[in-house]
């Protein structure tokens, strides 16, 4: 639903500050289909892989009050095949990439946990994390083919 996305400053500069501090935030505006511009307070988290390596990034958009909007936007369009709308599937994968998120700030604070002698209560743990994080984005994957 969306064409072009204005940052507010080089994306290249943006995934450099994701990588080294792991979050950014900030403003963007989104460009619909129908040319409304759209302004949300953006979110992103980097994501990594089991072995610990950028992934790459899940965001949390939220679209700011008419007046903090540089242009009026009006609301997107609602999903024409029946089914969820797509407020809907919006707000769920919202809801996932937090537990998505959340569950990847546990996985690294239990990596950063000192080693017990049999590491007995640390491995079982990371794995139930990692069990949770692949369920969550399973669902945004399914959410993902709802909406479309």
């Amino acid at each position: 639903m969306l064409l072009h996305t204005r940052f507010p400053r080089p994306l290249l500069e943006i995934v450099e500050e994701l990588a080294d501090a792991g979050r950014w935030q900030g403003r963007l505006v989104h460009l619909t289909k129908e040319g409304v511009e759209v302004t949300v307070e953006s979110r992103w988290v980097a994501r990594c892989d089991a072995g610990g390596r950028w992934a790459g990034a899940i965001a949390i958009e939220r679209t700011l009050p008419a007046g903090d909007q540089p242009v009026a936007a009006q609301p997107l369009p609602a999903a024409q095949a029946p089914g969820p709308s797509a407020d809907l599937v919006h707000d769920l994968n919202n809801a996932l990439a937090i537990i998505v998120n959340y569950a990847g700030f546990v996985a690294e604070e239990l990596q950063q946990l000192p080693a017990a002698p049999s590491d007995g209560g640390r491995t079982p743990m990371a794995r139930d994390v990692q069990e949770i994080q692949v369920a969550a984005e399973r669902a945004m994957t399914l959410l993902r083919e709802l909406g479309a």
